[in-house]
């Protein structure tokens, strides 16, 4: 069977994701899980490469613990940019005990930047998914 490059086995286009995180085992996790036929995923280990690539998809996935800027300013910066965008924050557990936050905490400060769910990792990848399939249906069902 001669499938074009832009569709999948259903004959649908894939999902264009944008992922910025330089967490490598976070990274290597949501490679696994989100690299299939139904996903086009770009990682990005900085914000602004997630900046550049982010016009070109439905659904970013924001680290944030970011090395060259904070997750919560990327977020802020790519709800200015791309109003329709859905977003998605991620974050180590291990993380939040850095920064001496609670989960509640960063998940109320990443909403007021402009995050449509946040995961606190270990998280279940299965919810991850569904909310990704989520935030496609309600683009879908725009146009």
């Amino acid at each position: 069977m001669n499938i074009p490059k832009d569709k999948t086995l259903s004959g649908k286009s894939p999902i264009n994701l944008a992922f910025a995180c330089n967490n490598h085992q976070l990274q290597h996790v949501l490679k696994s899980v989100l690299n299939t036929d139904d996903y086009h995923l770009q990682s990005s280990k900085n914000a602004s490469k997630c900046l550049e690539i982010a016009h070109q998809c439905q659904v970013v996935i924001v680290d944030l613990m970011l090395n060259d800027m904070d997750g919560l300013s990327l977020i802020e910066e790519l709800r200015e940019q791309y109003r329709g965008l859905h977003i998605i924050a991620v974050m180590n557990k291990e993380s939040l005990e850095l920064v001496n936050l609670t989960a509640d905490n960063i998940t109320l400060m990443a909403a007021q930047s402009g995050a449509n769910a946040v995961f606190i990792a270990p998280f279940n990848l299965a919810e991850l998914i569904a909310t990704v399939e989520r935030f496609i249906n309600d683009i879908a069902s725009i146009h």
